[in-house]
Formats: C-alpha cells, structure tokens, sequence
C-alpha cells in the first residue's frame, strides 16, 4: 500500500468544478437522483476514464464497470435503504475475505468517487451482497470474487425524499466521532493542536464508513503515524482503505509526500485493535522509487 508517490487522475481538470479535497469536504450519499436531469456527456466521460483508471491499477485485485439503468427504477440494496431513479451502478467484484482486496478496494474505488464528485455527479457507496445476476452482463464474478460494493451514480435530486432523511438519522450518517477519539499520541493523549498532521487526519475523519462505524484509530508518534482498525468484517477494511486514501489525497494537495514504513511491530501500540499500517512525512528512499 505505498503512499509515497500518488496517482495522478486522468480525469481532464477541464471537467472538475473542486479539487479532490474539496469534494472530501463536500460529499454526501445520494440515495435520491433526478430521473429527468440525465447525466452529461463530459460526466458520462468522467465515469468511463475513472472507471479505466480503477481497473488499471487494481493489481489484479478486483474489478469494476459501469451499469446503466432505464432511469426509472428502485433498487433495494442488502444493507439499508433505497436507492431510486440513478442514472446508473459501479459494481465491484473481489475477494472480501482478503484484506489486501478490500483496503485496495476502499483506496482506488473512493478516489474514483471523489473524482466524480469533484465532477458534479452524486454517488452513494453500498456494501453487501448482491445478486450475481444483477450485474452479470457487465461483470465476471466467480465463487471468489463477487460484487460486494456498487457505487451509485446521478444527478441528485433538489429534495431530500422523508425515507432519505429518516436514514440520515437513524444512522447519523453525517457525524463523526470526536477528533481526539479517533487520534491520539502513544499514551493516548489529544495530538499537538499545531500538529502538521492534523489536515490529513480531518480528512480521514470525514471518510465513510458502512453504517458510519468510522473504525479507524491512529496513534501518531513524533514524524510516523500508525494506522490501526476495529476490524470486524471485510467490509470494515475496505472503509479503512477509504480513510487512507483521505489521508493520501490531503498529503499530495498539501505539498507533502508520505511513504509507507510499515512494521507488524508497532501493532503492540494498540493490542486490542487490528494494525493497518504505519506512514512516515519524512523524506525517505523508498518515497523515490
């Protein structure tokens, strides 16, 4: 999971309206989409170049395409509530029982969201299990890699339907734990308040997460930062591949190059949790390669 060189979108900056940070900043699930408000041919564009951008630096480690939708239909996930009226679906299929799968998964499949938010086209991530058959004409699945996450596309719709804002709450899903809950020094303690990484932690705590469980911990220790997880499904490291990516795409915005030192022996500094990796701002060798 390197971090010291980040991808470059191909995505043409002529077709963004907001840097990736700001759409961090910016993004709300969209589960309602105006059936009479298609998407553009430039959106339609920016979904299939982020779609081939995924696909080419997956590693083998999944897959995804793009499914459209007569505009007229309702589809009920496995997980909570409903989506209706998208223009069309992102499915992914991988190994859910393989972490280095899923966090890949959160990774690259959030900065293809991030990049169509940046583009003005809503999206809602969706986690569970779905019918093969849904997604058969666009998809290869096998026993082992299925589609466990779809992406939700379209133009959002200017009202909030009631069941949208009952799920809203039910899961408070615009919250977030508080900052010194989820980062904290060795000890335990609040970080320096003029931390320098204080903006890419933000921007992890504005990840999503399935049922906004907003898993992720991190112990930051002098110039490294350790990643940790309440790991209790591969769902659970997939969010934890988005809140990574979070931090990657802050970094990079902000002029500062990370790379990954990761170490199983730091995973002592919070036995009770699952150790994700460690990252490091300091200049180092491997950040050149």
């Amino acid at each position: 999971m390197g971090y010291g060189i980040l991808r470059i979108p191909i995505v043409p900056a002529v077709h963004l309206i907001m840097t990736l940070t700001e759409a961090i900043e910016t993004r709300k699930s969209i589960r309602t989409y105006d059936r009479h408000k298609p998407l553009t041919d430039i959106q339609l564009s920016v979904i299939t170049e982020a779609i081939s951008q995924a696909n080419g630096e997956s590693g083998g480690l999944f897959r995804c395409a793009w499914a459209t939708t007569d505009g007229d239909s309702v589809f009920r996930p496995a997980t909570y509530g409903t989506i209706r009226d998208a223009a069309g679906f992102i499915p992914v299929a991988f190994d859910i029982s393989s972490p280095q799968a899923a966090l890949t998964v959160g990774r690259i499949i959030e900065r293809l969201v991030l990049q169509l938010t940046s583009a003005g086209i809503g999206t809602c991530w969706l986690g569970g299990t779905f019918k093969a058959a849904s997604f058969s004409s666009v998809i290869k699945t096998d026993d082992t890699n299925k589609v466990n996450i779809v992406i939700a596309c379209g133009n959002a719709a200017e009202k909030l339907r009631l069941r949208d804002r009952l799920t809203r709450s039910l899961f408070r899903c615009t919250s977030r734990k508080p900052f010194d809950e989820l980062f904290t020094d060795p000890n335990g303690d609040p970080i320096s308040a003029d931390s320098s990484r204080r903006p890419m932690l933000a921007a992890m705590r504005l990840a999503p997460s399935a049922m906004n469980a907003q898993p992720w911990r991190v112990v930051v220790d002098n110039d490294k930062a350790h990643v940790f997880g309440i790991i209790r499904n591969g769902l659970n490291y997939v969010d934890m591949g988005i809140g990574m990516e979070h931090i990657a795409i802050s970094a990079a915005e902000n002029g500062i190059t990370i790379c990954d030192i990761s170490d199983k022996a730091y995973a002592s500094l919070r036995k009770n949790l699952t150790y994700i990796c460690s990252i490091s701002h300091k200049n180092c060798s491997d950040c050149a390669k």
